[in-house]
């Protein structure tokens, strides 16, 4: 069943989708996207909020997070045996370091 937000648009839900990660991963001007798609900028706007906002909705408890307890503890040690030693490395995510 398709999601109401959407059908509200009068844009299809792949329509929305395209628009939105267009505009997301070339941000700028929605005018720009709104010629490419031909649609208004309000549109493209629109079309961005609701996607981002069913992204949230559906991804909100599948994010990475700090460990917390013993989940920390255990990052904490294995921190310091990696190679090189990362002391105090609560979580190192594609290159990069959040310490603790």
């Amino acid at each position: 069943m398709a999601d109401t937000a959407f059908e509200l648009s009068g844009l299809t839900p792949e329509h929305q989708l395209g628009i939105a990660l267009h505009w997301l991963g070339h941000p700028g001007p929605m005018r720009i996207d709104a010629e490419m798609f031909g649609v208004s900028e309000q549109s493209v706007a629109r079309a961005v909020k609701l996607v981002t906002k069913s992204l949230i909705q559906r991804l909100r408890d599948k994010t990475i997070q700090l460990p917390y307890g013993d989940d920390l503890e255990e990052c904490l040690h294995l921190s310091e045996q990696h190679s090189p030693p990362l002391p105090g490395c609560a979580l190192y995510l594609d290159g990069t370091y959040v310490g603790w």
